[in-house]
């Protein structure tokens, strides 16, 4: 069993194991920007006639070591890749900022009844992110994130941003890489009312990072701050 075990789960260091028993949803970035911080997600899926043999997982950088239980792992509606429902992997890293503009060896390392096994082993960049604010004189910001949204539910979604009874908000809307007849959707939408901005990625990177960029738009003073869906109907 153990030679089974260790054979299925040992990565090839690219996110995708030689036994396809652990598959990342995406690549692990090459360079990663710090500000006061950042969350690095390590996010896939693994078998799920190996979950049960999983004791958890440890990710170092550069011999710093953090540590996760198999118990942390969230069970998403993922394509059956493997047969059967396959088990996510939600893995949120912790990088410090003492780490910007440095370079370290990303590891992670399964451990499990086989013994143990690298899931990814590859270098990254950390890299100090330049923060450009967005002029905000409201005490609220609001970040939607959009991607090729459905005009008539965006829509909805704006008139009932409109609708709410603090009207003293900015709301910043920063969409992931749309096709462009999306695209000019929003600006449609959004050019009546002055409270919303609209700002554009050149490529889709995800709704994780597309949240992040919409955020690292809000000044650090900005009190309060509300996340949108796309597709989200507020009440007032």
């Amino acid at each position: 069993m153990g030679r089974d075990v260790a054979g299925a789960l040992n990565g090839s260091g690219n996110g995708v194991d030689d036994g396809l028993a652990f598959a990342l949803d995406a690549p692990i970035p090459g360079t990663l920007e710090i500000g006061r911080g950042a969350i690095l997600l390590v996010r896939g899926s693994i078998a799920p006639t190996l979950t049960k043999l999983l004791r958890g997982y440890t990710v170092e950088l550069d011999g710093e070591r953090q540590h996760f239980d198999a118990r942390g792992e969230v069970r998403f509606d993922l394509p059956s890749r493997f047969g059967r429902q396959p088990r996510g992997v939600f893995l949120p890293v912790r990088i410090d900022r003492s780490r910007a503009a440095t370079r370290a060896r990303l590891r992670v390392v399964a451990h499990h009844r086989g013994g143990d096994s690298v899931l990814v082993d590859q270098p990254i960049a950390f890299i100090e992110h330049a923060r450009r604010y967005e002029r905000i004189d409201t005490p609220i910001a609001i970040c939607l994130a959009t991607y090729n949204p459905d005009p008539g539910l965006l829509r909805r979604q704006l008139d009932s941003i409109r609708a709410q009874t603090r009207r003293d908000f900015t709301c910043l809307i920063h969409d992931d890489g749309s096709r462009l007849e999306r695209w000019a959707a929003i600006e449609e939408l959004a050019r009546t009312d002055e409270r919303f901005r609209v700002f554009r990625a050149e490529h889709n990177r995800g709704f994780y990072r597309n949240f992040e960029a919409a955020l690292a738009l809000v000044p650090p003073l900005t009190p309060y701050v509300a996340l949108s869906d796309q597709d989200d109907l507020w009440y007032p």
